[in-house]
């Protein structure tokens, strides 16, 4: 099983990816909003690296889609990612609040929790080979380019 320095929770957004980091112990170490698109998941995985000071392999992170950029990016960074089940987030939000109505900031708080409780329950995707991941990363480029053009 693995044990983390940190692990952080990442509410992925159409347009903004809510991250929370949290320590050993469970303490929030801090929120950010990063905008959709490759410049925003660089600069995501850059605040990790930063905020925490600690090795890729140290840190684990969570999120709800099980594939996409944002998993990619995380992979990509050598975080231990974990993919959360859309059901298995709705029973681990209750551990929170009670309330049913949807939070970005507490969805990554809760996310960023379940692999510092959870980890058996929790999948982790295999990597995707090199050449995937490249090609993927040029199409996320040529969508924003086309994205800040129009």
């Amino acid at each position: 099983m693995d044990h983390y320095h940190y692990t952080v929770g990442i509410d992925w957004g159409s347009t903004n990816h809510q991250n929370s980091l949290i320590d050993a112990p469970g303490k929030l170490c801090g929120e950010q909003s990063f905008p959709h698109g490759s410049q925003g998941l660089r600069d995501s995985t850059q605040w990790i690296k930063t905020a925490t000071n600690a090795a890729p392999h140290q840190i684990g992170t969570a999120i709800e889609m099980p594939h996409g950029s944002v998993m990619e990016s995380m992979m990509e960074s050598e975080f231990k990612v974990h993919a959360i089940n859309p059901k298995q987030l709705d029973r681990f939000r209750d551990r929170f609040s009670p309330a049913g109505a949807k939070d970005d900031r507490r969805d990554a708080q809760v996310l960023g929790d379940a692999p510092r409780t959870d980890p058996q329950a929790l999948h982790q995707p295999n990597p995707t080979s090199s050449q995937i991941i490249v090609l993927r990363d040029l199409s996320r480029t040529a969508e924003d380019l086309i994205s800040s053009k129009t």
